[in-house]
């Protein structure tokens, strides 16, 4: 698989980085939620909406753009222990949506997120708790029914209900392809949200599987009453479903044992059309229709071109051929960004930076103009006003998680909103370039070195830092946690190896099956490039991971205790097989033994818990309570092996923690832990 074209991407990359004193950043400045996140536009451009952190909190901040002397104020907050902010989007002109997210732990595992919604105006006014479901009692009272809930399951879900998938969430703080499981195949959810209805401002359409058998039905709400009713009763094996922007459920997809299965329903027809259907985790490939476009009977659909992801616009009558719309010869296309009338505004791709193409011309000389004034910055349009007259964007980066800005179109006007992480400073974060290397077999990987501000690509304290996913990617983007180490004196590697997604078919599957062999193996020659091109002391060298990263870490300790100095595992996978019984983020256990392996004996051998006898370094791994991803009997059950061996093993459990341990004081407690675990075992220097 060719790289090259990548590496010469990396010079502006490294140019846009500005030489400063890397000074030490307090803990807390990486920990802390995002002061601006989920910025949202009201659709007359009145107000503006964000949620922000504030210690364990997430708070509701609002301005009323007309009012003299306007400044952002407080609405309202999650309250740390019970229950957490989401998302919020605008319902009507003043009237706003939100989402909070929760966890059941039952007897022994940790149950997917609950999630409920309440309306707000976005002045404070006329709360209403949107919660229907008497048995689980009311979130919002003392008196709630549902024992051991905390809700904590912050952005990582979606923040809108313009897409199934999130197209809203830039601020989840890891890349893992499951963090938008819980929108597809969680039957407890009461937040999604799927259209507004036609000429009713006080009504939307959401689903939800009302009795409970994985398949949603879609109810009419009424967002300031509460009440609701059916609008469409379920129909199985249809799971999810996408609507026109008019009120009017046109597609729909559902599982099949382990085929999904797509249906769309004609313009005036109410009857339902099966259009096929594509084994996942399979080389097979048919258009996979995502949105609804403004042509009649015409829907955007994503498939293959030349081996990559592309977008296309398909006929569900049948009568024309497929029209491919965008596509890009190195990298697979995003899901497209729609306005609110299903035309499109553009699609988000990534090669050695995230990338959206704009379909509107003026838009996309709005946003090269930008980027010629700001090099080395990413800029998104992450909503607009109605009329499009007023955008919000967000410039990005490897040191910025999000700067925001309003841009006034007829007065070509930028109007800086807030950042993300106003304390840190962005020049003692490092500098991350990608890179490419080559596997073993020949084959070019693609990743990225972050080294700490100032220093030289020379004898360096090496972190090797897989992704979680595995079909996910890592990015040029900030990280609360590459960031930290780099601002601690070390470099950082990361890499794309085969089984990540963004890479095409191919790429995605090569590693099917085969956790501990192709990826494992991609993952460590990376390793070994940075110790032969010199980059890293060979002395100096420890792997750490999150989710499946972690189960990577693990099995670096287990099998290359010669090349790694220690090993951090965060939520990380240490049994393939109890991983298929109970690691519910992955769907049904027919999908997680389709996707992990069904042979014993290499399950066996490719999980690290079987494997401890063989590990001979220092083994940091910590967990949260609330995990539903990865249960924390994952790190339980690995420390038990460990010390049964002799070998040397930490367990931090971080109570009520989840997989992405969201709030501030999880954070902070993991960011002293890996420092001092780092520090004892590589000793390197603060700067």
């Amino acid at each position: 698989m060719n790289r090259s074209a990548l590496v010469a991407c990396a010079t502006a990359l490294l140019c846009s980085g500005v030489a400063a004193s890397a000074a030490t950043q307090p803990i807390e400045d990486f920990a802390r939620r995002p002061q601006m996140q989920g910025v949202t536009i009201s659709p007359d451009g009145k107000f503006i909406v964000f949620l922000s952190g504030a210690g364990d909190e997430t708070v509701l901040m609002t301005m009323d753009r007309a009012a003299a002397g306007s400044a952002f104020k407080r609405v309202t907050a999650s309250v740390p222990g019970k229950f957490d902010i989401g998302w919020c989007r605008f319902a009507s002109t003043k009237r706003l949506l939100c989402g909070v997210y929760g966890n059941l732990v039952g007897k022994k595992y940790v149950q997917p997120p609950y999630t409920r919604m309440f309306a707000i105006d976005a002045d404070g006014k006329n709360y209403k708790s949107l919660d229907q479901s008497e048995r689980q009692g009311n979130l919002f009272t003392a008196s709630t029914s549902m024992r051991n809930f905390d809700i904590n399951q912050g952005p990582v879900v979606d923040k809108s209900f313009n897409s199934p998938t999130g197209t809203w969430n830039n601020d989840a703080p890891s890349n893992s392809a499951v963090a938008t499981y819980a929108s597809a195949f969680n039957p407890s959810r009461q937040d999604s949200v799927i259209d507004f209805t036609m000429g009713e401002d006080d009504t939307v359409l959401m689903e939800m599987d009302d009795d409970g058998d994985g398949h949603n039905s879609i109810f009419v709400l009424n967002i300031n009453s509460g009440n609701r009713g059916v609008r469409m009763p379920a129909h199985p094996p249809i799971r999810n479903y996408v609507t026109d922007g008019r009120g009017n459920p046109r597609l729909g997809w559902g599982m099949e044992g382990v085929t999904p299965s797509y249906f769309a329903r004609l313009d005036g027809d109410s009857d339902w059309r099966k259009l096929g259907a594509t084994q996942i985790y399979t080389e097979a490939n048919r258009l996979r229709p995502i949105a609804m476009a403004w042509a009649t009977n015409s829907a955007y659909a994503m498939g293959n071109y030349a081996g990559r992801d592309a977008l296309w616009s398909i006929d569900l009558t049948d009568k024309t051929e497929p029209k491919l719309l965008f596509n890009h010869a190195l990298v697979d296309v995003g899901e497209p960004i729609l306005r609110s009338d299903r035309s499109l505004l553009g699609v988000r791709y990534d090669v050695e930076r995230p990338y959206v193409w704009y379909s509107d011309e003026t838009l996309r000389a709005l946003v090269e103009r930008l980027e010629r004034l700001y090099p080395g910055r990413v800029h998104d349009i992450v909503d607009s006003s109605e009329d499009a007259k007023i955008l919000v964007i967000r410039q990005s980066s490897d040191v910025d998680l999000g700067t925001y800005y309003l841009y006034d179109r007829d007065k070509d006007k930028l109007s800086k909103l807030g950042t993300a992480y106003p304390e840190l400073d962005q020049g003692s974060l490092g500098t991350m370039t990608n890179i490419v290397y080559k596997a073993t077999d020949g084959t070019e990987i693609p990743g990225y070195l972050t080294v700490p501000t100032g220093a030289q690509k020379k004898n360096l304290p090496l972190i090797v830092m897989p992704h979680d996913g595995p079909i996910a990617r890592d990015s040029w983007e900030f990280s609360f946690l590459r960031n930290f180490l780099a601002n601690r004196g070390y470099a950082v590697l990361q890499m794309n190896y085969r089984g990540s997604s963004g890479f095409g078919l191919n790429w995605r599957t090569s590693a099917h099956q085969d956790w501990g062999g192709r990826t494992w193996s991609d993952i460590h020659d990376a390793t070994r490039w940075a110790v032969a091109e010199g980059i890293a002391d060979p002395k100096r060298v420890c792997i750490l991971g999150w989710g499946f990263g972690g189960y990577s870490a693990l099995l670096g300790a287990a099998r290359n205790g010669e090349t790694y100095k220690c090993a951090v595992s965060i939520n990380g996978i240490a049994d393939l097989e109890m991983q298929i019984n109970h690691g519910i983020v992955t769907g049904d256990k027919e999908i997680r033994r389709f996707q992990i392996g069904a042979d014993a004996e290499k399950l066996k051998r490719d999980s690290p818990v079987q494997l401890a006898s063989q590990v001979n370094v220092p083994v940091l791994l910590v967990h949260g309570t609330k995990d539903w991803q990865v249960q924390p009997d994952q790190s339980k059950a690995m420390d038990v092996a460990l010390k049964r061996n002799g070998r040397q093993s930490r367990l931090v459990l971080i109570k009520g923690g989840t997989h992405e341990l969201e709030r501030q004081s999880d954070r902070v407690l993991l960011l002293k832990e890996v420092e001092n675990f780092l520090s004892a075992n590589l000793r390197a220097s603060a700067n």
